[in-house]
């Protein structure tokens, strides 16, 4: 009785299938015969617009590869499920589905896309003719094709040749993968690879893909001179209201947010209706730029979701500047990728000429910057300590300003621990931070006795995690009043390097500084690419680089007190 109902059910569906090709629009196809089971609505195109002509370019047949460069939040996922089901049920052909690691992929099997393949109309009846062993994690064996599903690796994509490759979040791909991708359709006629991804670095994979193809940009439509425009920050307007310490007021300057047509001035509010009616008439524009021929790139930012309020990418866009102000550019690299879909540039990684770079020099000596200056709120010393035999220390002294500027009081050599105290109170010193990851037992027992603050540089993500010393260390009662902090190196490393060069807030030096000694010390490491998009702050050989590290404790210092 089992395999009579089987059996029905496959010839409904083999019937279904042999009929003509169906001469449907592929959008409103989706509307009626796709399932969002995990959110329990049919696809609805009305809601992400932007993807609409991806979905017709991919059912025209016309091209080879399809890259969709989009912002977080845009519904990727959707999209590909969509089209997974417009696979299995109109334009059948072996798939491989590849994400950047085997379990994001495998859950996102078993899970969102398994609901919609068991409930959309267009799949339900094939889906229900696979057993158990039919439907795996890693790959779903239907009667007339399979998808293969994991991640971008070796193992996953050789030995297998397919009509599709579906490749998600493929700024993550190691190098090489999205071409082993390519490969598996083995150039068949009626092949296609899709890319979906935000942006990652300029010259990685994707952004060399999504160059290679005939670049469409959404843009939006002006009702009032029927222009096309850019979505782009450039358009977008408000006031700036901050108070008397230069902080934004975000309240009165979110609320003036308006969108400006660059042809004729027109203004559109940032309210949900004209979010929704500005992004139902956007339109994708080609750059008619050098691509290879069948391939095809649509690419838009996050301001044309209209679900996403321009209050929200303008608050983030205005923090990732303020940021940046300071040398650390994580924020903007995050926002250009994630929100505006823009490829990221990693300028750091070419060697620099010490010898020719030029620090800000400040109007004063190291002598005169024993007294506070004026608008001085924080002044920090940080140690460095050295010495295997005999102990010694290098340590800088910087005042702290508002908006992230700042003067350095005095920097050098130290030739004992009570030379550091003499100095931290010769300079008026308001806090003393001092390296602990070595000799540590020593370090904090003397940071004890003289309520000085411990620092360790770690290759971690957060920028810096406060800890007792007495919960990380075994001798507590020789310094249990002591406190150091774990922070993460290699961005502070980021922040320095920027200030040092001269991007963000004030960052000077006196005088009378020996400048060829501290120029050393601040070019004595270099950001290198270590392995394929990972970049490391190395150490020059034969130069110092203590006086750098110092230079991130201080970093790391004024976030804590909250002067950066």
């Amino acid at each position: 009785m089992i395999n009579k109902i089987k059996s029905a059910r496959l010839f409904r569906q083999f019937e279904r299938n042999i009929k003509p090709t169906q001469n449907v629009d592929i959008v409103e196809w989706a509307g009626k015969n796709v399932y969002l089971g995990h959110s329990n609505c049919f696809v609805d195109l009305d809601y992400t617009p932007y993807f609409a002509e991806p979905l017709r370019a991919f059912a025209s047949g016309d091209y080879k590869e399809i890259n969709i460069k989009a912002p977080t939040g845009a519904g990727k996922t959707v999209f590909l499920e969509t089209l997974l089901a417009y696979i299995i049920s109109i334009d059948s052909g072996n798939v491989i589905y590849s994400l950047h690691n085997n379990n994001m992929a495998t859950d996102w099997s078993n899970t969102n896309l398994k609901k919609v393949l068991q409930q959309s109309p267009a799949t339900k009846d094939i889906i229900s003719l696979c057993g158990q062993h039919d439907y795996k994690k890693d790959m779903i064996m239907l009667p007339h094709m399979y998808i293969s599903i994991g991640g971008a690796n070796e193992g996953n994509l050789q030995s297998r040749s397919v009509r599709y490759t579906i490749n998600d979040e493929v700024w993550r791909f190691a190098s090489g993968m999205l071409e082993q991708s390519r490969k598996r359709t083995h150039d068949k006629w009626n092949s296609c690879v899709i890319n979906v991804s935000q942006a990652g670095n300029v010259g990685d994979d994707f952004d060399v893909a999504c160059d290679d193809g005939d670049t469409h940009d959404l843009q939006w439509h002006c009702t009032k001179c029927k222009k096309h425009n850019q979505w782009s920050m450039d358009n977008m307007a408000w006031t700036s209201k901050k108070d008397t310490l230069g902080r934004y007021l975000w309240k009165p300057t979110l609320g003036s947010i308006h969108m400006t047509c660059p042809e004729c001035d027109a203004k559109y509010e940032n309210t949900p209706n004209n979010r929704q009616s500005l992004m139902q008439g956007s339109q994708y524009i080609s750059r008619d730029n050098n691509c290879v021929p069948d391939h095809i790139t649509f690419t838009f930012p996050a301001l044309a979701i209209a679900k996403i309020s321009w209050e929200v990418i303008v608050r983030q866009f205005l923090e990732a500047n303020r940021d940046m102000k300071k040398g650390d550019i994580t924020k903007l690299q995050l926002f250009n990728q994630q929100r505006m879909a823009q490829s990221w540039i990693n300028n750091q990684d070419f060697e620099i000429d010490a010898t020719k770079h030029k620090i800000a020099t400040g109007n004063y000596t190291m002598d005169e910057a024993k007294e506070k200056f004026k608008g001085e709120i924080k002044r920090f010393m940080c140690a460095d300590v050295q010495g295997e035999n005999q102990r010694y220390f290098w340590a800088t002294i910087r005042a702290r300003f508002p908006n992230g500027e700042s003067k350095l009081c005095w920097a050098g050599m130290l030739d004992s621990y009570a030379s550091v105290r003499a100095k931290e109170l010769e300079y008026g010193v308001d806090q003393l931070f001092i390296d602990c990851a070595f000799e540590q037992d020593e370090v904090l027992s003397k940071a004890s006795q003289f309520r000085w603050i411990g620092l360790d540089g770690r290759e971690i993500k957060n920028l810096f995690n406060h800890k007792e010393g007495k919960k990380l260390h075994s001798k507590v009662q020789k310094f249990k009043n002591a406190f150091f902090y774990t922070f993460a190196s290699e961005q502070c490393k980021d922040v320095v390097a920027r200030l040092r060069d001269g991007i963000g807030a004030s960052f000077e030096v006196p005088l009378d500084i020996n400048k060829t000694e501290y120029i050393k010390h601040m070019f004595g490491e270099v950001k290198k690419e270590v392995s394929p998009n990972v970049y490391k702050w190395v150490k020059r050989s034969s130069t110092r680089n203590d006086l750098f590290d110092t230079e991130c404790m201080q970093v790391v210092a004024s976030h804590l007190y909250k002067v950066n």
